[in-house]
C-alpha cells in the first residue's frame, strides 16, 4: 500500500497521524489479547502514542505511549520503550488517511472542582443558612478533614462539598465526620450539611433520618452536558 510508505515518513517527522482502516490488532506484554478484522480508527500521535478505537463507545480498545513505531509490508508494530510489549496492527484495507504538524502547548485549566466550592460557600456562607458562621476550611481533625467548619446558633456545623451527584458514599461520609467530631470535641450537637448539586433519593433520606441538611449548588464555572446526544463514528464519518 502507498499509504504505508507515507506513514512511515510522517512517522520519521514526528506527524499526527489518523487512519480509517480494517485491521486486526493484537498485543504482547503483561498479558496478551487479540482482536479480529474489523473497521477501527487508529491514531498515532506526535510523541509515538498509539491509540486504536472501534467505530462505537468512548474508549480505545488498545493503545501504547511512547512508542516505537516500525512499518513491515502491511503490519505497524509499536513496541514499549522497555522492550517486552509489543502492539501490532495488521492492515487489510485503508479507507481514509491524514496527517499534520500539530503544535499544542497549553495545559487544560480545571474549574468548578470542590476547592472552589468551597471557596465561594466560605465567602457567601448565607448559601447554608443566614445564622451560619464559617470558622475554617479543609478544618484538620485526627479523622481526615472537614471541607467548611461552621457554626449556627451555638452548634458547629459539618460541612461536606461533592461537585456531582451526592450518593451514599458521600453522605455516609459525613456522617461519619460529625460523630466522630463529636468524639474529639466532646459535644452533643453537630449538624450536617450536605452540598451538592443533586442527591440521590436513598441518600436524602438517610440525611434526614440522621437529622442532616442537603443544599443544592453547583460549583462556580462547573461545565454543562450539551442536549445534543453525541454521535458516534459512523455517524460522524457520514455527516449524519
Amino acid at each position: 500500500m502507498e499509504i504505508l510508505g507515507k506513514l512511515e515518513r510522517d512517522l520519521r517527522d514526528k506527524k499526527f497521524i489518523v487512519m480509517l482502516a480494517r485491521c486486526s490488532v493484537s498485543y504482547e506484554g503483561r498479558a496478551r489479547s487479540f482482536l479480529g478484522i474489523g473497521d477501527r480508527l487508529i491514531v498515532i500521535k506526535n510523541d509515538s502514542t498509539v491509540i486504536v478505537h472501534q467505530p462505537v463507545g468512548g474508549m480505545h480498545v488498545n493503545y501504547m505511549k511512547n512508542a516505537y513505531i516500525s512499518v513491515n509490508g502491511s503490519t505497524i508494530i509499536a513496541r514499549g520503550s522497555d522492550g517486552r510489549e509489543r502492539l501490532i496492527i495488521e492492515i487489510e484495507d485503508i479507507y481514509d488517511y491524514s496527517s499534520r504538524r500539530m503544535i499544542d502547548n497549553e495545559s487544560i485549566t480545571l474549574s468548578g472542582d470542590e476547592r472552589e466550592m468551597q471557596e465561594y460557600i466560605y465567602k457567601h456562607p448565607d448559601i447554608i443558612s443566614r445564622d451560619f458562621k464559617p470558622l475554617s476550611r479543609e478544618a484538620i481533625t485526627r479523622y481526615g478533614y472537614i471541607d467548611i467548619l461552621g457554626v449556627e446558633q451555638g452548634s458547629y456545623v459539618v460541612v461536606e462539598c461533592k461537585r456531582i451527584k451526592a450518593g451514599m458514599p458521600e453522605v455516609e461520609q459525613l456522617h461519619r465526620y460529625v460523630e466522630r467530631f463529636k468524639k474529639e470535641k466532646g459535644v452533643e450537637r453537630v449538624i450536617g450539611v450536605m452540598i451538592a448539586p443533586s442527591i440521590s433519593d436513598p441518600a436524602y433520606r438517610y440525611l434526614m433520618d440522621k437529622g442532616y441538611r442537603f443544599v443544592r449548588f453547583s460549583p462556580p464555572g462547573i461545565l454543562k452536558k450539551q442536549g445534543k446526544r453525541h454521535k458516534d463514528l459512523n455517524q460522524f464519518l457520514n455527516g449524519n
